[in-house]
Protein backbone atom coordinates (compact mmCIF):
# COMPACT_ATOMS: atom_id res chain seq x y z
CA UNK A 1 0.00 0.00 0.00
CA UNK A 2 1.52 3.69 -0.66
CA UNK A 3 2.10 5.31 1.93
CA UNK A 4 3.61 8.66 0.65
CA UNK A 5 3.10 10.17 -3.10
CA UNK A 6 5.86 12.62 -4.50
CA UNK A 7 4.37 15.32 -7.29
CA UNK A 8 6.43 17.60 -8.71
CA UNK A 9 8.29 17.92 -12.46
CA UNK A 10 11.70 16.76 -13.54
CA UNK A 11 14.65 16.39 -13.02
CA UNK A 12 13.12 17.04 -9.07
CA UNK A 13 10.52 14.79 -9.61
CA UNK A 14 13.12 11.31 -10.26
CA UNK A 15 15.49 13.06 -7.40
CA UNK A 16 13.32 13.19 -4.52
CA UNK A 17 11.76 9.97 -5.12
CA UNK A 18 16.10 8.60 -5.57
CA UNK A 19 16.59 10.45 -2.13
CA UNK A 20 13.17 9.17 -0.40
CA UNK A 21 14.23 5.66 -1.36
CA UNK A 22 17.62 6.21 0.65
CA UNK A 23 16.34 7.87 3.69
CA UNK A 24 13.31 5.48 4.09
CA UNK A 25 14.49 2.24 2.45
CA UNK A 26 11.59 -0.08 1.65
CA UNK A 27 9.01 2.91 1.54
CA UNK A 28 6.03 2.03 -0.97
CA UNK A 29 5.77 5.76 -2.92
CA UNK A 30 3.96 7.43 -6.05
CA UNK A 31 5.15 9.89 -8.25
CA UNK A 32 2.69 11.92 -10.45
CA UNK A 33 4.51 14.32 -12.60
CA UNK A 34 2.50 17.44 -12.99
CA UNK A 35 2.27 20.98 -15.02
CA UNK A 36 0.57 24.13 -15.10
CA UNK A 37 -2.06 24.10 -17.34
CA UNK A 38 -2.89 27.49 -19.44
CA UNK A 39 -4.66 29.03 -16.81
CA UNK A 40 -1.78 28.75 -14.59
CA UNK A 41 -3.07 25.72 -12.34
CA UNK A 42 -2.54 22.73 -11.46
CA UNK A 43 -4.55 19.73 -12.25
CA UNK A 44 -4.44 17.68 -8.82
CA UNK A 45 -7.58 14.86 -9.68
CA UNK A 46 -4.85 12.49 -8.67
CA UNK A 47 -5.45 13.33 -4.66
CA UNK A 48 -9.28 12.25 -5.15
CA UNK A 49 -7.63 8.59 -4.57
CA UNK A 50 -5.58 9.04 -1.17
CA UNK A 51 -6.59 9.71 2.30
CA UNK A 52 -4.60 12.31 4.66
CA UNK A 53 -4.91 10.10 7.31
CA UNK A 54 -3.28 7.32 5.24
CA UNK A 55 -1.02 9.00 3.26
CA UNK A 56 1.58 11.59 3.38
CA UNK A 57 3.24 13.99 0.64
CA UNK A 58 5.99 15.66 -0.68
CA UNK A 59 6.64 18.76 -3.07
CA UNK A 60 9.43 18.05 -5.98
CA UNK A 61 9.33 21.29 -7.79
CA UNK A 62 11.77 24.09 -8.74
CA UNK A 63 13.11 27.84 -7.84
CA UNK A 64 10.82 29.28 -10.48
CA UNK A 65 8.79 32.68 -9.67
CA UNK A 66 10.73 33.30 -6.37
CA UNK A 67 9.95 29.67 -5.81
CA UNK A 68 6.04 30.87 -5.22
CA UNK A 69 5.08 27.70 -7.71
CA UNK A 70 5.94 25.61 -5.12
CA UNK A 71 4.86 27.10 -2.51
CA UNK A 72 1.28 27.33 -4.08
CA UNK A 73 1.42 23.94 -4.47
CA UNK A 74 2.40 23.36 -1.38
CA UNK A 75 -0.48 25.27 -0.20
CA UNK A 76 -2.94 22.88 -2.32
CA UNK A 77 -1.92 20.08 -0.52
CA UNK A 78 -1.92 21.44 3.20
CA UNK A 79 -5.61 22.97 2.30
CA UNK A 80 -6.33 19.19 1.77
CA UNK A 81 -4.93 18.50 5.01
CA UNK A 82 -1.94 16.33 3.67
CA UNK A 83 1.40 16.28 6.43
CA UNK A 84 4.77 16.71 4.17
CA UNK A 85 7.44 15.78 6.10
CA UNK A 86 10.65 16.97 5.32
CA UNK A 87 13.15 15.05 2.88
CA UNK A 88 16.30 14.75 4.74
CA UNK A 89 19.42 12.91 2.79
CA UNK A 90 20.88 9.93 5.00
CA UNK A 91 24.44 11.43 4.41
CA UNK A 92 23.53 14.88 5.73
CA UNK A 93 25.07 16.01 8.94
CA UNK A 94 22.37 17.85 10.79
CA UNK A 95 22.75 18.83 14.58
CA UNK A 96 20.03 17.17 16.87
CA UNK A 97 18.80 20.24 17.84
CA UNK A 98 17.80 21.90 14.59
CA UNK A 99 14.46 22.77 13.48
CA UNK A 100 13.54 21.94 9.77
CA UNK A 101 9.95 23.16 8.56
CA UNK A 102 7.46 21.12 6.38
CA UNK A 103 8.34 20.17 2.70
CA UNK A 104 11.61 20.93 3.28
CA UNK A 105 14.10 19.15 1.10
CA UNK A 106 18.19 18.97 2.62
CA UNK A 107 19.97 16.97 -0.20
CA UNK A 108 22.93 15.14 0.01
CA UNK A 109 25.94 15.51 1.80
CA UNK A 110 24.91 18.86 3.24
CA UNK A 111 25.65 20.05 6.70
CA UNK A 112 23.45 21.81 9.43
CA UNK A 113 25.12 23.31 12.40
CA UNK A 114 23.52 23.71 15.78
CA UNK A 115 21.11 26.04 16.32
CA UNK A 116 19.67 26.55 13.01
CA UNK A 117 16.06 27.21 12.09
CA UNK A 118 14.58 26.10 8.84
CA UNK A 119 10.74 27.67 7.71
CA UNK A 120 8.50 25.69 5.53
CA UNK A 121 9.39 24.71 1.97
CA UNK A 122 13.13 25.31 2.04
CA UNK A 123 15.60 23.30 -0.72
CA UNK A 124 19.03 23.13 1.01
CA UNK A 125 21.77 22.35 -2.41
CA UNK A 126 23.74 19.09 -2.80
CA UNK A 127 27.16 19.71 -0.17
CA UNK A 128 26.44 22.74 1.00
CA UNK A 129 26.59 24.50 4.92
CA UNK A 130 24.15 25.81 6.90
CA UNK A 131 26.37 27.25 10.25
CA UNK A 132 25.62 27.42 13.43
CA UNK A 133 22.74 29.57 14.72
CA UNK A 134 21.52 30.31 10.67
CA UNK A 135 17.59 31.40 10.24
CA UNK A 136 16.33 30.64 7.05
CA UNK A 137 12.32 31.81 6.55
CA UNK A 138 9.65 29.84 4.46
CA UNK A 139 10.29 29.20 0.87
CA UNK A 140 14.21 29.24 0.63
CA UNK A 141 15.89 27.68 -1.89
CA UNK A 142 20.04 27.19 -1.37
CA UNK A 143 22.23 25.84 -4.05
CA UNK A 144 24.65 23.01 -3.92
CA UNK A 145 28.30 23.84 -2.90
CA UNK A 146 27.17 26.90 -0.76
CA UNK A 147 28.09 27.85 2.77
CA UNK A 148 25.92 30.28 4.58
CA UNK A 149 27.84 31.76 7.46
CA UNK A 150 27.06 31.78 11.15
CA UNK A 151 24.05 33.60 12.28
CA UNK A 152 23.09 34.50 9.03
CA UNK A 153 18.85 35.58 8.53
CA UNK A 154 17.74 34.28 4.97
CA UNK A 155 14.24 35.88 4.46
CA UNK A 156 11.58 34.32 2.77
CA UNK A 157 11.49 33.76 -1.21
CA UNK A 158 14.99 34.17 -1.50
CA UNK A 159 16.91 31.93 -4.24
CA UNK A 160 20.86 31.79 -3.86
CA UNK A 161 22.62 29.81 -6.36
CA UNK A 162 25.42 27.57 -6.33
CA UNK A 163 28.96 28.22 -5.42
CA UNK A 164 27.84 30.93 -3.06
CA UNK A 165 29.83 31.79 0.18
CA UNK A 166 27.84 34.16 2.24
CA UNK A 167 29.94 35.86 5.90
CA UNK A 168 28.89 35.36 9.17
CA UNK A 169 26.20 37.11 10.62
CA UNK A 170 24.36 38.40 7.18
CA UNK A 171 21.01 39.45 6.27
CA UNK A 172 19.66 38.74 2.78
CA UNK A 173 16.46 40.46 2.25
CA UNK A 174 13.12 39.09 0.76
CA UNK A 175 12.80 37.98 -2.65
CA UNK A 176 16.06 38.66 -3.56
CA UNK A 177 18.18 36.42 -5.79
CA UNK A 178 21.95 35.43 -6.15
CA UNK A 179 21.95 33.23 -8.85
CA UNK A 180 25.33 33.69 -9.50
CA UNK A 181 28.80 32.11 -7.68
CA UNK A 182 29.63 35.18 -5.70
CA UNK A 183 31.27 35.79 -2.24
CA UNK A 184 28.48 37.95 -0.16
CA UNK A 185 30.12 40.01 2.15
CA UNK A 186 27.96 42.88 3.34
CA UNK A 187 23.87 42.43 3.77
CA UNK A 188 21.48 41.95 1.05
CA UNK A 189 18.31 44.41 -0.04
CA UNK A 190 14.70 43.01 -0.70
CA UNK A 191 13.97 42.66 -4.10
CA UNK A 192 17.67 42.71 -5.14
CA UNK A 193 18.93 40.31 -8.13
CA UNK A 194 22.30 38.75 -9.63
CA UNK A 195 20.43 35.97 -12.74
CA UNK A 196 22.98 34.17 -14.88
CA UNK A 197 22.97 34.77 -18.48
CA UNK A 198 19.24 32.80 -19.95
CA UNK A 199 17.83 32.71 -16.05
CA UNK A 200 14.02 30.67 -16.22
CA UNK A 201 13.29 33.15 -13.23
CA UNK A 202 10.33 34.73 -13.85
CA UNK A 203 9.88 38.39 -13.47
CA UNK A 204 10.10 39.75 -9.98
CA UNK A 205 6.95 41.47 -9.93
CA UNK A 206 4.51 38.78 -11.53
CA UNK A 207 3.55 38.48 -7.97
CA UNK A 208 2.96 42.03 -7.26
CA UNK A 209 5.73 42.20 -5.42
Amino acid sequence: MVSKFIVGIEPFLSQAAAQWSDAEPGISFSKHEIKLDREYKFNLDFLASYSPSEVTGFVAWGNDFLNFQRWELVGELKKRGFRMPSLIHPSVVCATEALIGENSWIMPQAAIFPDVKIGLNCVIGFATNIGTGVFLSNNVWIGSYSTIGNKCVVNSHVTIGDFVRVNDGITIGRYAIRELPTHIKSDVSDRSFSLSQGSLFGNIFDYGI
